[in-house]
């Protein structure tokens, strides 16, 4: 017969992670350190990014919102020129735009 009792207990801890290592050309964050890039450094980065990325034959494509003016990244099947994925996707920039939207009715109406 069945026994719950008798199932080892789960441990719910989050599995320790390895220390972060600091490799010469790759990006590497985490909660207590972020590292400031220059421009270029920036369009290195991003150029390495693309140029692997046509080996799959999609490309990453990087945009400033004009309303939100934050970037979104989508990455485009070159052959189709289909939209694979988006971040933010479509849904949460309309979302994004329309409480932008209701903030500012509410801070008129405050006035």
């Amino acid at each position: 017969m069945f026994n719950p009792q008798t199932l080892p207990q789960m441990d719910n801890r989050p599995a320790p992670q390895p220390p972060v290592q600091n490799i010469p050309g790759e990006i590497i964050t985490d909660e207590k350190k972020t590292r400031n890039l220059s421009t270029e450094e920036l369009q290195k980065i991003l150029e390495e990014i693309r140029r692997k990325l046509d080996y799959f034959n999609i490309q990453l494509k990087i945009d400033i919102d004009k309303d939100l003016e934050i970037p979104v990244v989508k990455i485009i099947n070159i052959e189709t020129n289909e939209v694979i994925r988006q971040i933010p996707p479509e849904y949460l920039l309309e979302l994004m735009k329309k409480i932008d939207q209701m903030l500012g009715i509410l801070l008129e109406r405050r006035e």
